[in-house]
């Protein structure tokens, strides 16, 4: 039987003041931008019309040209409607620049014209970004039907759960098709095929590829079919063919590495002998509340998930040291760090993603994750399998989308 610790005040100001934070970086970072790009009248495929705007940076704004991509909506129908994409080059302060980076955010299901970094790149090259298809071009996949499950969920994890956002996903898309969307053509591959589009109508010769975790498989399968384009390929956080899924045994070791380290900290060792035993004995026994206030588990486990992928704050979530505190901190009598990422997954998780895209370019493991929830080899306590029950809605997902 736990008992609810009375904490200091200094907490609960962190507390909030953590809350606060994240939920507004998280609204910046996933709010929608400017009103979409359309294709102008007479425009065919491959045309690519720029002017000069500014970007900002962290360094503040910079010369750029933003301006409109024409590509096809479906490459593979010859007589697919075209849509259009925003591209924006940030200019080399460089006379003589090097190859040109093009950046390739992650997600998937998140905007790829945000780069507030590239001022740390445009002093020799030319920085661009390429508008993702179905999240920052004239036709986007969001599907408000998976918002509203999620927003309704009692629990992400629970069955209930998982069957509204499989039916949430069966009823976008439907809609979206007889809208006159094209589903076929947002994928990963017809995403390559826009950059080296990009590439074509900007005239360069060879380009470099920054990309950070989903954006990864874009830049890989970039390299498959253009490979005598890239001058060089720098992938932060790779995630090759099979891993929208993620292994529980492999979150279990990082939790075990986070112990061994706690065991050589005076200040951690002090409140737990075993960092990972003392994760596993909230989780067989998470306090239901926090005061008066509700702590959904399911909830708590899809954010600590997403927290132990970061080792170090990002200012878009929780780092991993702090994760686990709010584990060992509940061990201890103090469940308000797990009421505060149950509250996250609430606020913030419904809206994060442009659910459509998300679901189009994940597609690409779609046999994997049949496969993954179908074996019963992992273990559905962990915090691992967590990110991929949530991510795939216990396997729904594979068979939800066309």
């Amino acid at each position: 039987m736990k008992t609810t610790r009375v904490f200091p005040p200094t907490r609960i100001v962190a507390l909030a003041t953590i809350g606060v934070v994240v939920l507004g970086l998280a609204y910046f970072r996933f709010a929608p931008g400017e009103s979409p790009v359309s294709v102008p009248a007479g425009a065919k495929a491959g045309d690519l019309t720029m002017q000069a705007c500014t970007f900002q940076t962290e360094s503040g704004p910079m010369p750029a040209d933003c301006g409109t991509l024409v590509v096809p909506e479906n490459r593979a129908d010859p007589g697919s409607r075209l849509i259009a994409l925003p591209v924006t080059r940030i200019q080399a302060r460089s006379d003589q620049p090097a190859e040109p980076v093009f950046y390739l955010e992650g997600g998937p299901g998140i905007t790829n014209v945000k780069f507030k970094e590239a001022s740390r790149f445009a002093g020799d090259r030319d920085v661009v970004m390429v508008g993702y298809r179905g999240v920052d071009g004239s036709v986007r996949l969001d599907c408000p039907e998976v918002t509203s499950a999620l927003k309704h969920s009692a629990d992400v994890l629970s069955e209930e759960s998982f069957r509204a956002y499989g039916d949430g996903l069966r009823a976008c898309a439907d809609r979206l098709t007889d809208e006159g969307v094209d589903l076929a053509g947002y994928g990963l591959a017809q995403r390559v095929d826009d950059l080296e589009a990009a590439r074509t109508a900007l005239g360069y010769d060879r380009i470099d590829l920054l990309s950070q975790s989903a954006g990864t498989r874009t830049a890989m399968i970039y390299a498959w079919r253009y490979p005598e384009r890239i001058h060089r390929s720098v992938m932060i956080g790779v995630n090759p063919p099979g891993h929208f899924l993620w292994d529980s045994q492999t979150i279990d070791e990082q939790i075990g590495r986070y112990a061994a380290l706690c065991a050589k900290d005076a200040t951690c060792s002090e409140r737990t002998d075993d960092l990972a035993a003392s994760v596993s004995r909230t989780a067989a026994d998470m306090p239901e509340r926090w005061f008066f206030l509700p702590i959904k588990q399911g909830h708590v486990r899809v954010a600590s998930f997403y927290g132990l992928m970061e080792s170090a704050w990002t200012g878009s979530q929780p780092s991993g040291p702090m994760t686990l505190d709010a584990w060992l901190a509940a061990e201890e009598g103090d469940a308000s760090g797990l009421w505060v990422q149950s509250l996250l997954v609430d606020v913030v998780v419904p809206d994060a993603f442009v659910w459509g895209e998300y679901v189009s370019a994940a597609m690409l493991d779609a046999q994997a994750a049949r496969d993954y929830f179908s074996s019963g080899a992992q273990d559905r306590d962990s915090i691992g399998y967590a990110g991929s029950a949530f991510s795939w809605g216990g396997g729904r997902m594979a068979d939800a989308w066309p």
